[in-house]
């Protein structure tokens, strides 16, 4: 009597448990967090299960995956707009950046987040566990669909280093974001410059690799380069001077160093 009672307690315990891990109950089963923050009046930090007690908006949103290929589906989650009104943004904001929880960014013009959402379920099914948020963007491409959201970081590119053009993951830089990647020093003309190679920030924003040239825009104008005087290239690096950006950059006719470097651009010449 006393094996079997032990039994019967041992299978209630493991239902209990099982409902606990899958989230049947009461809340969400998640204690996933979205946090709003930046160049705003307000930051602030919303749990899921705030976040599940707005209102929410349903659409259709096609998106358009790397491979070429598209699908259509309903998605339900709360309006960009909301996280914009609550946060006031200051008047000089002209991006935002996107982070998964792996770390991984994007950052975008304000006017891409046009009909954006905020989205919990698709096609009625609340999304996976491991992954509860996404950006839904229906006026941009696969990779700006941002997958386990967690956080939005409203910003200006004033003084900052941006990598756009043919790039899945458009970066926006501020000098200190540059600590966060392996640095070395390359001597050019006498003088040491410290600072990281222009590789691993293609690397990070997954440059398009059939792509042929890249545009250095600074104070003195632009140079436009073939992109393989870039890759695997380590004496080709971005570093810090002052509270701005410089670039040892190399051309067909030789090396020079470019100052007040705002914008780096990938690009396809045909």
């Amino acid at each position: 009597m006393v094996m079997k009672r032990a039994i019967v307690l041992i299978i209630i315990a493991c239902i209990f448990l099982s409902g606990c891990v899958s989230g049947d109950g009461g809340d969400s089963g998640t204690d996933w967090e979205l946090a709003v923050e930046g160049e705003v009046d307000s930051s602030f930090t919303i749990t899921f299960d705030e976040l599940l007690e707005l209102e929410s908006e349903t659409i259709e949103a096609t998106i358009e995956k790397t491979t070429g290929t598209t699908e259509t589906n309903e998605w339900t989650g709360v309006p960009i707009e909301y996280f914009i009104e609550r946060a006031g943004l200051n008047e000089n904001v002209d991006r935002v950046i996107l982070e998964a929880f792996d770390g991984y960014t994007v950052t975008l013009e304000m006017d891409e987040l046009e009909d954006g959402l905020i989205a919990y379920e698709m096609d009625g099914e609340r999304l996976q566990e491991s992954e509860p948020l996404r950006m839904v963007l229906p006026h941009k491409w696969g990779p700006a669909w941002m997958r386990g959201l967690t956080k939005l970081t409203f910003t200006t590119t004033v003084g900052k280093l941006q990598i756009v053009g043919d790039v899945k993951a458009p970066l926006l830089l501020a000098p200190g974001d540059l600590e966060t990647f392996e640095h070395s020093t390359v001597t050019f003309d006498g003088t040491d410059y410290y600072g990281v190679t222009l590789t691993q920030l293609f690397d990070q924003a997954r440059y398009i690799l059939d792509s042929t040239n890249v545009v250095y825009y600074c104070s003195s104008g632009t140079l436009d380069v073939p992109i393989e005087n870039v890759l695997d290239n380590d004496l080709v690096i971005v570093f810090v001077e002052g509270d701005s950006f410089g670039l040892l950059a190399f051309t067909d006719e030789g090396s020079q160093v470019l100052t007040d470097v705002y914008k780096i651009e990938v690009t396809t010449v045909t």
